[in-house]
């Protein structure tokens, strides 16, 4: 095995277990709400249930990525050394979308179940 092919596999197989690592507590919800952890949008601060809903679906994804990350990773140990480059930057570019779109998600869950949230708060209110 090369030194770089060496160094990219351990670079992207740690990176994938981090996110593992990291998106487990959420899936579990085990992280409760905070300002360094977890899927942070204002919607998800302002309601636990979302917090909560939003993290479980973010984690699983992010579990995902991190699976994707290491599992991608492993065939550059034997790549050739001419596809080297071009088999990382397409594996970076799909972890990147991958992430991009993971966010974006999370995001419009938030949205949406807050405001669901909120609509049925008002409809139980006695009058």
């Amino acid at each position: 095995m090369r030194p770089e092919s060496a160094i990219l596999l351990v670079t992207f197989g740690f990176s994938g277990l981090l996110m593992i690592a990291l998106g487990v507590p959420l899936v579990r919800r085990r992280v409760k709400p905070n300002a360094f952890y977890g899927f942070r949008f204002r919607d998800t601060l302002a309601d636990e249930r979302v917090w909560y809903d939003v993290n479980e679906a973010g984690g699983r994804d992010l579990v995902r990525l991190g699976v994707l990350q290491f599992v991608g990773g492993l065939p550059l140990a034997f790549v050739p050394e001419a596809w080297l480059a071009p088999s990382v930057l397409i594996l970076a570019a799909v972890v990147v979308a991958y992430a991009l779109a993971m966010a974006v998600r999370s995001y419009r869950m938030a949205k949406r179940l807050r405001a669901a949230y909120d609509a049925r708060d008002r409809g139980n209110r006695p009058a």
